[in-house]
């Protein structure tokens, strides 16, 4: 198994040593620059560049284990500053202040700390045999085991069934579970299994999920769960939607994804360090070097945050915070200011600009990844608010519409294919007419986790009113796509929901466009709804390929 934390580390040391080797190169420069300054004063862009490299070295030296450096650069760049603001040259005094200031630069390039190191260590998940979540279910009535087991594989998961306790045992500990699910009786006692499981947990050395199944009511039952350690618990016979539901937010399938961080900074061993710790802390992230292209990148990555430098050569961090904010579809978009700026009246300019923090350079990882993380989630927090349902947490119509137009732009410049895909399901009045609202409402969620399980994390799923569902596959044929949500259709169909005493299953419809056959997200949504209820007055369950020919084996 690949350690993550080491090779981050390894990565982190390789890039102090690129940092060792390139930091004479850097301070050679400043030195050049600074003979420039001297032969032409009144030349103002030597003079700022001289600046913006002090600046970053400033910025950089004690990020790679060279303090001295970082702090000399420190003071020189804060000698600097009041200089530029008033454009005028250095005086002769300020020049030898300067000159004595650059040689302690170069005296402290000889000066090196220990290496840093990352403290975050990312998390991983067990995975089943076929990378879904592995879940293990004990129940020693096999043939109910097995069905359950069956079903909850239906959304995703890798379940192992085990029919006696002693099995459970050995299996944990030569792989651990994301969950376990645990009836609470077996041959050895009535609460066998919470016995079982308060056991295991002591052994385990730190605690599993576990949802305990039972036929018992009473409060003796419940009372030995929660001891043991429950975090559910569902009587028999089970809704699978809602065991599903309890899975999902026990094994993180339901959090989000890695936080995603744009990093804007024109030095790239910097751009690479920080790119790695966040990387490490479970980020993902991507590095800019020219600021002019922002709006580009923020389109196709979709950050939830942005990290800049303040100075960066053509466009300054006030300035880029400033294009941002011009457009309302990121006025809220979190931007962390990273600079070795220590002037309040500064900070502050950029905090005014809807800054979400300013960190002054240089930054720790512990105090890096928790100004990100903490922000990151609160912007993505705010957004889902904005843009998903609140009932099945998918995308809302409004959203999944504007991530289509989105979605066919990318594929336009890429010239990828992309699939768009309409669902509903069938005879839905009827189930809430029979079985209430509450059931219908079970039944949606059902359909919502199935499609957020069985499809990739890139694709889109949102809700696009009542009991319609939308779905945007990046990258994928309308072949492809038909497929795959055929075969989601016929695994919803087998899954059983409950009401009361009775038993019933559901089927879905749908009707899937691609582009660039339809070219635009305005004709790939209309010709994906007219697929849907060509679906629909062909008998339902079942999907349309729009412009397939039509064969008993694609079911158009």
């Amino acid at each position: 198994m690949t350690d993550a934390g080491g090779d981050l580390q390894l990565h982190l040391e390789a890039l102090c040593q690129r940092y060792s080797t390139e930091m004479p190169v850097r301070v050679e420069h400043l030195r050049g620059l600074w003979g420039a300054v001297r032969a032409n004063p009144a030349n103002d862009a030597d003079f700022k560049e001289f600046h913006r490299i002090a600046h970053n070295l400033a910025g950089s030296g004690a990020t790679f284990g060279f303090s001295a450096l970082s702090n000399s650069a420190i003071t020189l760049d804060t000698f600097l500053q009041p200089i530029l603001e008033t454009h005028t040259a250095p005086t002769n005094d300020q020049c030898d202040h300067i000159e004595s200031l650059l040689k302690q630069i170069e005296q402290a390039m000889s000066q090196r700390d220990d290496s840093p190191t990352l403290t975050h260590r990312p998390v991983k998940r067990d995975t089943g045999d076929d990378g879904g979540t592995l879940i293990f279910l004990v129940d020693d009535d096999v043939e109910q085991a097995q069905s359950m087991a069956t079903e909850i594989a239906h959304f995703g998961y890798s379940v192992k069934t085990f029919g006696d306790l002693f099995a459970l045992d050995d299996a944990v500990n030569e792989q651990r579970p994301a969950a376990i699910v645990m009836d609470m009786i077996f041959r050895e006692g009535r609460l066998a299994g919470a016995e079982t499981v308060a056991q295991l947990r002591r052994q385990a050395g730190g605690e599993i999920p576990v949802v305990f199944t039972s036929v018992r009511t009473d409060f003796e039952a419940r009372l030995n769960a929660v001891q043991a350690g429950a975090d559910a618990y569902f009587t028999k016979p089970i809704e699978i939607g809602e065991l599903v539901d309890r899975l999902a937010l026990l094994t993180g399938r339901t959090s989000p994804e890695p936080y995603r961080v744009l990093v804007i900074e024109d030095d790239p061993t910097m751009a690479d360090y920080y790119r790695s710790v966040l990387e490490q802390a479970g980020m993902t992230s991507e590095t800019l070097s020219n600021p002019m292209k922002v709006m580009e990148r923020i389109v196709e990555f979709s950050p939830d945050l942005i990290m800049t430098d303040l100075y960066m050569p053509g466009c300054s961090g006030f300035d880029l915070a400033r294009v941002i904010r011009q457009q309302n579809a990121y006025a809220a978009l979190p931007i962390v200011f990273l600079s070795s700026e220590r002037r309040e009246d500064r900070q502050l300019s950029a905090m005014s600009l809807g800054g979400a923090a300013f960190l002054t350079k240089p930054v720790g990882t512990e105090q890096l990844v928790a100004s990100v993380t903490s922000r990151a989630e609160r912007s993505r927090t705010l957004r889902s608010l904005m843009m998903r349902d609140g009932f099945t947490g998918l995308l809302n119509h409004s959203h999944i519409k504007e991530q289509l137009a989105i979605e066919v732009d990318r594929a336009r410049r890429t010239g990828t294919y992309l699939a768009f895909a309409m669902l509903d399901i069938d005879h839905f009045k009827s189930v809430n007419d029979t079985f209430g609202h509450p059931t219908g409402d079970r039944v949606l969620k059902s359909l919502a986790q199935m499609l957020t399980r069985r499809l990739r994390k890139t694709d889109v799923v949102g809700r696009y009113g009542g009991e319609e569902f939308a779905i945007i596959l990046a990258n994928t044929t309308g072949e492809r796509a038909h497929a795959i949500i055929d075969d989601i259709r016929a695994r919803f169909s087998r899954v059983r929901h409950r009401h009361e005493e009775d038993v019933f299953t559901v089927t879905f419809s749908g009707g899937v466009a691609e582009f660039p056959r339809f070219t635009t997200d305005e004709s790939l949504s209309n010709t994906a709804d007219a697929a849907l209820y060509e679906a629909k007055n062909g008998g339902r369950d079942r999907m349309v390929l729009a412009g397939a020919r039509k064969t008993p084996e694609n079911g158009a």
